[in-house]
């Protein structure tokens, strides 16, 4: 059997590396202490779709993303892992919402990030109309981004979303996420 060893100078790079991505994150954090900027996002309805013919679907974790830093011009936004009743991935690659282009919304308090979850139910109160409890006609789900004042974690509202608006809509559903922690981070008991 062979045995493996760790070279030295292969341990203080390790070490070194570590040390520079703590202070870069440090770095980062320090900078954006002044206004943290977060995209209103849109989820597919093809995906939302075939979310909701399966099943197995119970619930989306949602993950803070930043690209090439954040700033004005790179706000935050969310990828998605689905989740089935067992609490198993049921995508392993992370779905990325898209941008849906509007101004971002920027946060100047101090804030609490943390993993965003949307249960099946979440997302069908998004789409069903309250007053005739049929499912709205709608080309995306849009998340926009929240700050609860009371407690200062970010969460998303849920409403549905057009390319051409109509103009007859008179009643907008919603739901909203819920940050994890505090809520907790797996599937509603089924009951």
């Amino acid at each position: 059997m062979k045995s493996f060893k760790i070279s030295r100078s292969y341990y203080l790079k390790m070490i070194k590396s570590r040390y520079v991505i703590i202070v870069l994150l440090i770095t980062i954090l320090s900078g954006c202490q002044s206004s943290l900027n977060y995209s209103t996002l849109k989820y597919g309805k093809a995906e939302i779709q075939a979310l909701l013919a399966d099943s197995s679907f119970s619930y989306l974790v949602l993950q803070f993303k930043s690209t090439n830093g954040q700033s004005s011009k790179n706000p935050f936004t969310l990828i998605s892992y689905a989740f089935d009743t067992s609490n198993i991935p049921i995508n392993t690659i992370p779905y990325n919402l898209m941008d849906s282009g509007t101004t971002p919304k920027i946060f100047k308090d101090s804030l609490i990030m943390g993993n965003q979850m949307a249960s099946r139910q979440n997302l069908l109160e998004a789409l069903t109309d309250p007053g005739t409890q049929a499912i709205v006609n709608y080309d995306f789900l849009v998340f926009t981004p929240q700050l609860d004042p009371s407690n200062h974690y970010v969460y998303y509202t849920i409403t549905p979303g057009k390319i051409t608006p109509d103009s007859s809509a008179v009643v907008i559903p919603s739901s909203i996420t819920q940050p994890c922690p505090p809520a907790i981070c797996r599937a509603p008991v089924q009951q």
